[in-house]
């Protein structure tokens, strides 16, 4: 496997193209292509931003990959894994940090060396590296008991992760990453956008690692923990189906009981409540598409009526679904 330091990128890939997409005093948004024959081939777009460089890469691997990270000195950075699995070593961390699809992690290290193995695949992940005066001093105005311990690492120079292995992300976490790829905003706009979207991520991560230590997961086990991975990776890719806590329970192994605690506890969201995110954020794109009418739409998330649909979605989004005006016009 071959190993590539980060900036000897265009000189190791036989076929390496970048070109400028937005440059001002405020943003640099740069899109690169890169291809070596029998190894990988694939694409970023990395945003430079005032205090923070937001960074999407998508690999193509004939193998797996070894990278390297050379040393840059202080760093912090979030990693949001969308497709694929890597394991990676870092300075002064004693064990491997795993990363796979649907996974996020922060990491904080006052030397921040790193080694990357992506396996064989597509590998699709967002960063947001920190530039360090920027992160303390957003850090340092907050008043939050997780947010304390990543300071005192950072005062203290010690490196802080909160999981070696990377956290499920949260349905709101995955609409923001959505949004980010297929955002149809040009120029400025697009850079405020994008501006706005690192920091919610980033947002939200602290909430959930404050929601990590305050110990409303510490006692569900291991084997827990995997069966309501396993719930919630089929409720994504099922939820059109007619689900219940019986079936999910009886299929997992888990009683009824387990599942809700253990779901709300790991996922900060109930079962039912995950379905119906799914279900509406399903509606609002068929709508969006405009090939289906408004009866269509709501017979296909499981509505036998449309004004219950209609008052679900309104509550859940702030506006009736006849704001597509094409699909409230078939409707009738």
């Amino acid at each position: 496997m071959d190993k590539i330091a980060l900036p000897e990128w265009a000189k190791r890939f036989g076929s390496f193209e970048a070109k400028v997409l937005n440059s001002n005093e405020r943003y640099t948004a740069i899109h690169t292509q890169f291809k070596e024959p029998g190894l990988a081939s694939g694409e970023s777009v990395i945003v430079q931003m005032p205090g923070m460089v937001l960074g999407n890469m998508l690999f193509n691997l004939q193998e797996p990959l070894n990278m390297t990270h050379p040393s840059n000195g202080e760093g912090a950075e979030s990693v949001f894994v969308l497709e694929g699995r890597a394991t990676s070593h870092f300075s002064h961390i004693s064990k491997p940090v795993l990363a796979e699809n649907n996974r996020h992690t922060f990491q904080y290290s006052p030397e921040f060396t790193a080694g990357h193995t992506i396996e064989k695949g597509r590998f699709n992940v967002v960063h947001i590296g920190f530039d360090m005066d920027f992160f303390k001093s957003i850090m340092q105005s907050a008043e939050d008991k997780q947010i304390d311990i990543i300071c005192n690492s950072i005062e203290r120079k010690q490196t802080f992760i909160p999981s070696h292995e990377h956290l499920l992300m949260q349905p709101r976490m995955l609409e923001i990453l959505r949004a980010i790829k297929t955002s149809q905003f040009n120029g400025l706009t697009r850079m405020l956008y994008l501006e706005a979207k690192a920091l919610e991520l980033f947002s939200l991560q602290l909430d959930q690692f404050s929601s990590w230590s305050a110990g409303g997961k510490n006692d569900i086990s291991r084997a827990d923990k995997e069966k309501l991975s396993e719930v919630y990776a089929f409720i994504e890719a099922n939820y059109l189906l007619p689900l219940s806590l019986a079936k999910l329970s009886a299929g997992y192994g888990l009683n009824e009981f387990k599942l809700k605690k253990g779901y709300k506890a790991l996922f900060h969201m109930t079962v039912f409540g995950h379905i119906h995110n799914l279900r509406m954020r399903k509606a609002k794109q068929l709508l969006e598409e405009g090939s289906l009418n408004i009866s269509q739409v709501s017979d296909c998330i499981g509505y036998s009526n449309i004004p219950a649909f209609s008052a679900a979605f309104k509550k859940h989004f702030g506006y009736p679904p006849s704001r597509y005006t094409g699909a409230a016009l078939l409707a009738h």
